[in-house]
Order: structure tokens, then sequence, then C-alpha cells
């Protein structure tokens, strides 16, 4: 396909694990200049497989056009268990994300009845609703804005709680893990014990800071947790 392939992935059995081992390798391809034939798309695709893949591979091939023109069912399914192989520029990795955001928001969730999967709401919307990718794209705006007010909140929060942050850094390198290890083992090439090492007073330094440490942990995480920072 060479520059044409925009997205490739793997979907169905193979992707959730659950195939047996003459089970088809269901693969999405979206790629610009496909023929318009259905016949000759295949004849196309075919020719890029080898010999030994061929009859294996189950391929849906798609302009990003018709990709993006009609929401089918069955890319519900590759958001949820879909395996990206390739995505040229990340616009179907997004449009994926989107469903799946979306799906969890509308409470719409697939679950294995036998040995089928079936799609079932946790509380039915009435008669008469739509999913396309309009609401995809308001699901994927949604999910902009909701980074970005995160990473806005992250970026305050680090420069209000750098200090605490080069402090919790300062301790661990005073009671870094050399110094956990000979208060553990000693130092055993000096034959030495970790009371050899160590007199009363280190005992209280590395006490003291040991709950300094949690006192700003502690602190770090009130904050997190109140300023909605994830």
């Amino acid at each position: 396909m060479g520059d044409s392939l925009v997205a490739l992935a793997l979907f169905g059995s193979r992707a959730r694990g659950d195939a047996f081992p003459d089970s088809d390798w269901d693969l999405l391809l979206i790629a610009e200049h496909l023929p318009a034939s259905p016949l000759a798309r295949h004849e196309c695709l075919t020719a890029c497989l080898p010999a030994e893949w061929r009859g294996r591979a189950a391929i849906i091939a798609r302009t990003p056009s018709e990709f993006t023109a009609h929401l089918a069912s069955l890319y519900l399914d590759i958001a949820i268990d879909g395996v990206m192989l390739y995505d040229r520029d990340g616009a179907v990795t997004r449009c994926l994300a989107a469903l799946r955001s979306m799906l969890d928001r509308l409470g719409l969730y697939r679950i294995r009845r036998d040995r089928d999967l079936v799609w079932e709401w946790r509380t039915f919307p009435g008669y008469g609703w739509r999913l396309g990718w309009q609401q995809a794209r308001e699901e994927s705006e949604r999910m902009n804005q909701s980074a970005v007010y995160r990473l806005k909140l992250a970026g305050g929060f680090i420069a209000e709680a750098r200090q605490d942050i080069e402090r919790l850094a300062t301790i661990a390198d005073i009671l870094g893990m050399e110094v956990h290890i000979k208060t553990d083992d000693g130092a055993e090439e000096q034959n030495l014990t970790p009371w050899d090492l160590f007199d009363e007073a280190q005992e209280r330094e590395a006490l003291t800071l040991a709950e300094e440490a949690l006192a700003i942990a502690q602190r770090l995480v009130q904050r997190l947790t109140t300023e909605g920072c994830e």
C-alpha cells in the first residue's frame, strides 16, 4: 500500500485472544486511493498479501472518507478490543478512543451471551436514539477540553508544589537505596552490621526525615484530591 496506507487494525477473535487455531485474521484497513469497485478492491488487497495468507485474512477496506461517512456497528467492537497495528497520524486511534468514551458515558456495553457478543444498555434511552460520527466528534472535543483542563490543573499544581516535590527528592537522595540496604544488611564486604554503621543520632535523623517525607506526601495527595488533578 505504501504511502496510501492510513491505518490498520486487528479485530475479532484474534484481537480478543479467544480465537481457534483456524480462525480468520480480521483486519480493518483504511487507505487512500482504493479502487471504487468492490471486485477491483478485493483483487488489489489480495495481491498485497503473501500467498500463504490469502484465504486466512478477512480484510474490510475503507477510504478515510468512507470510514467517517457512516459509523458502522463494527467500529464499536473495534473500539472495545481492536488492536491498532498502524496509524499514520493517530486520527483513527483518536476516533476509536472517542467511541470508547462515548459508549462508557452513554452506558452502552457489550457482554458475551453463550457464543455471541451482544450490546446492552445500563439504562435504555428509549426508541429513536442515534449513534453517529457527529456524536463521536463532539465526544472527542469534550475529551480534548477535559485534557486541556487537566493539563492546566497539573501545571498549576506542579508550580505550587515545586518546593514540596524538591524536598521529597532531597530526602529520597539522603535515604536512598544504598542507605536502605545498609540498614537491613550492613556492609557485608567489610563485615559490619547495621549497628556498626549507624548510631542513635543517625537513626533519629532518619526517622525525622521519613516522617517529614510522609507529611509532604500526604499534603500533596490532599492537594491533588481537592483540586481534582489526576
